[in-house]
């Protein structure tokens, strides 16, 4: 996860980032560090992070500007500083004020506890009069006035990527090229292709231009396609599998959908595999004694 943190963080062309449990199996001192300097990345590269973490400590709780509280059925209930005694103004019922004992999750997390849902709706409505919400709705309205005309607030973000099938294939097209030049298998191809060249082109080397020479050069060529196709499907097929797990979380987001996928998937990966054929041929084709026209074979 704190690699994954990184990668993102070094991206300048990524201005917002959305991260799930990202603390999750790490210790307290790692948890702080990590939220520390996500923190810090952020101000100082001009991002937002948008992070979403499971009953987390005050001390990380405090690194954060902004607090989102969701109830049981998705529904904010509060949104604003990482104020205490505000939020103990808004989730503390005025008959329980004495109810904050543990850290700020403990104190939101009351309201989960109600089935009946009257404790929600009861901190709902105090958010809503309180000075936070009046903040909250001012800012909203600016955005409103600010925008182009006609456009709402959820119009402000793009719909391009869950819609248009070209901008999901552009994206997953440019993740597969950054992923094809990180890996280093990527090089092992080109470099496996021009030792079977070689070892083809010994095996092949100095056949006959008769019967058994043209049966021999029959046998080149489909060794020649079979070792291309088993170069590409060796390492595409293990990528598939380690990215199955991320096609479908993305897929069920409604990120992208199978198809757009798929399609990037055989676009990214055909110059790579083109590449290998036309090296493996470079090495050994002439070196067999192959030559262009039919006429020729």
């Amino acid at each position: 996860r704190r690699v994954t943190v990184g990668e993102m963080m070094l991206d300048r062309l990524s201005k917002f980032c959305m991260m799930e449990n990202i603390t999750d199996g790490l210790s307290s001192n790692d948890s702080n560090k990590l939220i520390q300097d996500l923190a810090d990345g952020c101000r100082k590269n001009g991002m937002s992070a948008f992070v979403s973490l499971l009953q987390p400590s005050d001390e990380m709780v405090e690194k954060f500007d902004k607090l989102l509280i969701l109830s049981s059925g998705g529904d904010m209930l509060y949104f604003g500083s990482c104020d205490r005694d505000l939020l103990r103004s808004i989730f503390l019922s005025p008959d329980n004020p004495d109810g904050d004992k543990g850290s700020i999750a403990d104190l939101v997390l009351q309201a989960s506890l109600d089935k009946t849902g009257e404790m929600e709706n009861a901190i709902r409505q105090r958010f809503e009069e309180s000075s936070t919400a009046a903040q909250l709705t001012a800012a909203i309205s600016k955005l409103r006035r600010t925008s182009a005309k006609g456009m709402g607030v959820e119009d402000l973000l793009p719909h391009d990527y869950p819609n248009s099938f070209g901008y999901r294939f552009k994206v997953i097209s440019e993740r597969r090229m950054k992923l094809i030049g990180r890996n280093a298998v990527t090089w092992t191809r080109i470099v496996i292709a021009l030792l079977f060249g070689l070892v083809i082109g010994s095996l092949f080397a100095g056949t006959p231009n008769n019967l058994v020479g043209a049966l021999s050069k029959n046998g080149y060529i489909f060794l020649h396609c079979f070792i291309v196709l088993m170069l590409s499907a060796a390492v595409t097929l293990p990528s598939c599998f380690r990215e199955r797990t991320t096609l479908f979380k993305h897929r069920s987001a409604e990120f992208y959908d199978s198809t757009s996928s798929y399609i990037s998937l055989l676009l990214t990966d055909a110059p790579l595999s083109i590449l290998e054929a036309i090296l493996l041929a470079l090495v050994s084709y002439f070196w067999v004694g192959m030559r262009g026209g039919a006429g020729h074979f």
